[in-house]
């Protein structure tokens, strides 16, 4: 009856072990899925920086910038790592933003459910 029990205990702290494993990894995606969200918004963030720029009628080119982490006064994310963008184009066709997610920890599953994501790289375009 003892040998049962032990084997009954075994068993289950088996499955809970696995139960945790398993759970602690999707919630570890959950957290991680935080720094593609930063990224988004440093790029949402830049949008609203080149919006304001251009309110100000002087201002008729766009001041481009490569592999930075700041632009137009905007500081981007560096939780983990500092987060770096480019931006390109001009205010009379399509002006884009690529940022980089610096951390290098946005999980390839977000990444693939978005088509703005490629490579650790966001890109939103402002037409």
């Amino acid at each position: 009856m003892k040998w049962a029990m032990a084997v009954f205990i075994g068993i289950v702290l088996i499955f809970g072990m696995f139960w945790f494993r398993v759970h602690l990894n999707a919630h570890r995606d959950y957290l991680n899925e935080s720094y593609c969200r930063r990224t988004e918004q440093d790029a949402n963030n830049i949008a609203a920086a080149i919006t304001d720029y251009f309110a100000n009628p002087a201002h008729i080119k766009l001041p481009a910038i490569s592999g930075d982490s700041e632009y137009l006064g905007y500081i981007l994310n560096s939780r983990e790592g500092q987060n770096i963008a480019w931006v390109t184009g001009n205010a009379k066709s399509t002006i884009t933003i690529v940022v980089q997610d610096g951390s290098g920890q946005c999980p390839d599953a977000y990444q693939e459910r978005f088509p703005q994501w490629d490579s650790g790289k966001y890109t939103k375009a402002l037409q």
